[in-house]
């Protein structure tokens, strides 16, 4: 579904991104499933503390693929997305499992959320390597100790579209987004059931302009290849599941890649969200949106493979009010016994 109409792309070549303006999008269908236990505190990012439900925010989620006890895992958890995404699972009320960041490097005092495990893992480095004794030199562990029990891995990690300080060290998109990714599917153990992979708009519209100009050092193609591992991944058994996300460009705090334009955004009370299944849509949206997009994704249940596209809009947009969250479940419409993510295979060619 085209929600929005294609209007001239502007590339900020620093950043590697795209600025697109956009028309006035459809309005997605209503939901046709609850994540009340959810939406409470999530909505708390576009609707006032007032006019979340206590009730219904206290009930714990359920979902065939977690059950009590279970750990998420976020790769990539010190960045914009993955720390949002951390945050908005762990503020969750009732939310009956475990929560483990696995970073790079030590994050700083109280970035995260507390009660959350920590693991150093590196996905430049799938088997690890050794460090010293405290967390900062810590030893880097093999990606399979890291995801080791694991029942839900949000993979959110990314680099610069072109070449900036981002890429020292050959933190380059194939490295990142076709290989690390690749990596951390290949160390995923029997107790996973669900990938969510954050990737971006475009992938199967990389040919076209204005996504072309983006993919002129390859970050799509990258990004085309990492999904492609998620998916095999979901296809090798019934029991498992993929969701990908693909956000336009982002916006907002926290920003924490380096050598990369700062781009304010709306501030996060002020934005809301539009999505729609597939690669259709086009502009800008926070890092706050994005996140609980994917957060809603760890937990949704109806959709064995689900793509998705999400930007951003005005809280006051008429395309709809302010619980947008409940648009994400019209993404579950017809999903049934079939695949939701059929839109990628027809991308697969592209």
């Amino acid at each position: 579904m085209d929600a929005f109409i294609l209007a001239p792309a502007v590339i900020d070549a620093q950043r590697g991104c795209l600025a697109v303006s956009a028309r006035r999008p459809v309005r997605l269908p209503t939901r046709l499933w609850s994540h009340r236990a959810w939406a409470g505190p999530w909505r708390a990012a576009v609707t006032p503390p007032s006019a979340t439900s206590t009730s219904a925010a206290s009930e714990p989620v359920a979902a065939p693929h977690l059950s009590p006890g279970d750990t998420i895992a976020v790769v990539g958890a010190t960045g914009g997305v993955g720390l949002l995404t951390l945050r908005r699972l762990a503020a969750s009320p009732g939310a009956p499992f475990s929560l483990r960041a696995v970073c790079r490097s030590a994050p700083a005092d109280g970035l995260l959320p507390p009660d959350v495990e920590v693991v150093r893992g590196d996905i430049r480095r799938p088997a690890g390597a050794d460090g010293g004794d405290d967390m900062a030199s810590a030893a880097v562990l093999p990606l399979a100790a890291c995801l080791d029990g694991v029942a839900v891995v949000v993979i959110a990690v990314g680099t610069t579209a072109f070449p900036t300080k981002a890429w020292r060290g050959g933190n380059t998109p194939r490295a990142v987004d076709e290989q690390g990714v690749s990596a951390v599917v290949a160390a995923l153990g029997a107790a996973t059931t669900r990938v969510v992979l954050v990737s971006s708009i475009g992938v199967n519209r990389r040919r076209q302009f204005p996504f072309v100009l983006l993919n002129a050092f390859g970050v799509l193609d990258a990004k085309a290849a990492g999904e492609a591992a998620v998916f095999a991944w979901a296809d090798a058994a019934p029991s498992r599941s993929a969701v990908v996300v693909r956000p336009g460009r982002l916006t907002g705090a926290p920003q924490t890649n380096v050598g990369t334009t700062w781009v304010a955004g709306r501030p996060a009370e002020e934005e809301a969200g539009v999505v729609a299944r597939g690669d259709t849509l086009v502009g800008d949206v926070s890092r706050a949106v994005t996140a609980d997009a994917v957060a809603w994704a760890v937990t949704a249940t109806g959709a064995d493979e689900l793509d998705f596209s999400v930007v951003g809009r005005p809280v006051g947009d008429q395309a709809g009010g302010k619980d947008w969250l409940s648009d994400l479940d019209g993404l579950l419409i017809d999903c049934g016994t079939q695949s939701c993510g059929q839109e990628h295979n027809a991308g697969a060619s592209v």
